[in-house]
């Protein structure tokens, strides 16, 4: 008995993989192929039928006569050994990076897919698998195994993630604490949060519990999302060289796809007022008619040099150029004849703008922060600057209960702005990473912080913000590409 198991346990070092079931052993032995094995009665095990596909045979999984193996570049094959005589194939399922994993629970094969992540396939038909949905990690997964509905992911990262699939269309993922890649935006909307993770999509957020927020949704068939408006009940997505994408968002549970508008150059941003949508378009401003948001009719362009940030309020639309360092106020009462009211010249690498009572406070990265009368459309000013020691710039420009949140590299600076003469400092939250975005919803910032993900924080006693947690997306759910 020992020296069977010795012999075995050998065998396992020398190939890829070792499967047993009765009296028959089948082993992935690489490019050498899927080999069976029969123990005779004396217990010596010889070979019996080898199948070479030519791939490398990286694992296998044996479900009664069905044989799974993962084969890299080749992604999944399907094996009937009913005769083990006379191997058949049934399918080959693709990959999209290199598939070096597979494992068999219920009617499902969890396939380990690299870079892009576990897919779960229904193989209750082994000839005509069906992939259910995809899972990403954010890291690169070599193996998968499964037990009690939970399953368990390896990374070559040296990480390892869990996931409850009870439900395979919608698997949960525990221990997710950041994002795919660079979460850039965040906007709010009732008990959800709308989150921009540049290449790696659009997630939507549950912050119905702060303290137990988690990603709910995440959308990854888009090219690069920048930002995010909500408008009623229609969520607008900047998506890079694609445009922008609208969604019916009216029934959380079931986000529905409207319609893709196509611009010219690169949908930086959007804002939306009245029955009209303004899209920063890198080189100019597109403006499109949305009182029907699945049918978005174009209305007129306004051209500029460039544009590192466009801002709305009500209807002006302000447009900062850090090429020309020139702030523009356009008119847009009437969207089809859109009319530059004024300019003036400034010095900022961001441009972040907020309006309160007739000023735009301008994010400067020379002076810290600008003050500009625009009371009058026709003749805007700087007023004054707010100096500050060591400041190169915020990021992002936050008003909520007349303070301003200014965000830069690691900290983000309160200041009371109760007396427009007199704004001063109240507090400044530090941080070991960088924001980029925030918003405010009933005394919790929540800010999106680059490839760190989102942070949490409760400012209720806004002297003291206190950090709710560094890990608030602990959950995720995944429905990408789901068939």
């Amino acid at each position: 008995m020992k020296k069977g198991l010795a012999f075995i346990i050998f065998l396992f070092f020398l190939v890829s993989a070792v499967a047993a079931q009765e009296k028959y052993f089948y082993v992935a032995s690489g490019y050498e192929g899927f080999v069976i094995f029969k123990m005779d009665e004396d217990k010596s095990i010889v070979p019996i039928n080898v199948f070479k596909s030519g791939e490398n045979i990286l694992d296998l999984f044996v479900s009664k006569n069905t044989v799974f193996t993962a084969e890299g570049v080749a992604g999944m094959r399907i094996l009937d050994i009913t005769d083990k005589t006379n191997i058949k194939e049934l399918a080959v399922f693709p990959c999209e990076d290199y598939c070096e994993g597979v494992y068999v629970y219920s009617n499902y094969v969890y396939m380990s897919d690299g870079y892009k992540g576990l897919k779960i396939v229904d193989i209750s038909n082994p000839s005509k698998p069906r992939l259910v949905s995809k899972l990403f990690v954010n890291d690169y997964i070599k193996n998968t195994r499964v037990s009690d509905g939970i399953a368990y992911m390896s990374t070559a990262g040296g990480r390892w993630f869990m996931a409850d699939i009870s439900n395979p269309k919608k698997p949960l993922i525990y221990n997710f604490t950041n994002f795919g890649d660079y979460a850039c935006d965040i906007k709010l909307y009732k008990n959800y949060a709308f989150v921009s993770d540049s290449s790696k999509g659009l997630k939507v957020l549950d912050i119905s519990s702060a303290e137990d927020s988690y990603v709910k949704y995440n959308f990854m068939d888009l090219d690069y999302v920048n930002s995010t408006w909500v408008f009623g009940d229609t969520l607008y997505v900047a998506n890079g060289s694609s445009g922008v994408r609208a969604y019916d968002i009216s029934d959380i549970q079931d986000i529905t796809y409207l319609t893709d508008i196509d611009t010219e150059n690169y949908a930086v941003s959007v804002y939306a007022y009245g029955e009209y949508l303004y899209i920063n378009d890198q080189y100019s401003i597109a403006i499109y008619d949305i009182n029907s948001p699945a049918y978005p009719s174009f209305v007129s362009m306004v051209g500029f040099d460039s544009i590192e940030n466009m801002y709305g309020y009500g209807e002006s639309i302000y447009v900062y150029s850090n090429s020309s360092g020139q702030l523009s106020l356009l008119d847009v009462s009437d969207p089809y004849n859109p009319v530059l009211k004024s300019t003036l010249m400034l010095e900022s690498y961001y441009g972040q703008m907020q309006y309160i009572n007739g000023n735009i406070i301008f994010s400067s990265s020379d002076n810290g922060l600008d003050i500009i009368d625009v009371s009058n459309p026709e003749n805007i000013y700087l007023k004054y600057s707010v100096q500050l020691e060591n400041n190169y710039g915020y990021t992002s420009l936050y008003l909520n209960d007349n303070k301003l949140y200014a965000a830069s590299d690691y900290f983000i600076d309160i200041f009371s702005l109760e007396d427009m003469s007199n704004i001063y400092k109240i507090t400044s939250i530090y941080m070991n990473t960088a924001l980029i975005s925030m918003q405010i919803s009933e005394n919790k910032l929540y800010a999106a912080c680059g490839e760190d993900g989102a942070l949490v924080f409760d400012i209720s006693d806004i002297s003291n913000p206190v950090l709710i947690s560094d890990q608030v997306w602990i959950k995720f759910l995944s429905i990408v590409e789901q068939k």
